[in-house]
């Protein structure tokens, strides 16, 4: 099982790369705002699953693991979550396009600051409860501004809404849900291989579905004889 789930992983991550590759080829030619942000998105969590399989096969293959590596490898995932959290909604921004009001601005530092001193004292004194109400926190508010940036591009007429980020964060709104769920789940059992492979199965399949997706859309738009000319693309390319 263990092994199944680390290959699985495997592909999942090669899909992820392969479509952080495609996408930064379309962002070199169009320069599309909001293909920065999503690069950025996109490698975060690519690299956050590389680092999520590492501690797997650290927990479960390796007869004396290393506690420092696997310190680091925590320390280095509360990094990547640092930045994604503001990625993510400057991503939303870009979509819309808007600039954030300064009462929203001081909501996002004011969260930013609270959920990841959270997880931070959990992380120092191991607090598993701690942790995971931090973790609900970071992915229902990535799931709300995600959630926010649909319900705003679906009720203007911009030429954004036509194309493939709606159903996109359709597909992330959705899968921001299953990790709220699925970490109130796992809060309710006691520490177990049952837990960790819950989370990294999870993670890997949202991971695969995202990079086959978005891989398959990039590479028909990039191979495509009739591709669009630059000045057409926000109605065609999105």
């Amino acid at each position: 099982m263990e092994q199944l789930i680390l290959w699985f992983n495997m592909m999942a991550f090669t899909l992820m790369f392969g479509s952080f590759g495609a996408t930064y080829v379309v962002y070199g030619k169009y320069k599309t705002p909001w293909l920065r942000s999503y690069l950025l998105y996109l490698a975060g969590y690519a690299f956050f699953l590389l680092l999520l399989t590492y501690h797997f096969f650290n927990l479960v293959y390796l007869p004396h693991p290393l506690p420092v590596l696997d310190s680091i490898v925590v320390y280095m995932r509360l990094v990547i979550s640092l930045l994604l959290f503001f990625v993510i909604p400057q991503f939303i921004l870009s979509l819309i396009p808007q600039k954030a009001a300064r009462w929203q601005l001081g909501l996002h530092i004011g969260l930013t600051v609270v959920i990841f001193s959270m997880i931070i004292v959990a992380l120092i004194c191991n607090h598993r409860l701690l942790s995971g109400i931090g973790t609900i926190l970071f992915n229902g508010y990535l799931g709300l501004v995600t959630l926010y940036g649909l319900l705003r591009i679906r009720s203007s007429r911009t030429r954004v809404s036509l194309g493939v980020v709606v159903p996109f964060l359709y597909f992330s709104s959705a899968f921001y849900v299953v990790l709220v769920v699925l970490t109130f789940v796992l809060l309710s059992m006691p520490p177990s291989i049952l837990t960790v492979r819950s989370n990294i199965i999870a993670a890997g399949l949202i991971c695969f579905l995202w990079g086959a997706i978005t891989l398959g859309y990039l590479v028909q738009r990039i191979f495509r004889q009739d591709a669009p000319r630059k000045d057409s693309l926000p109605a065609q390319f999105l």
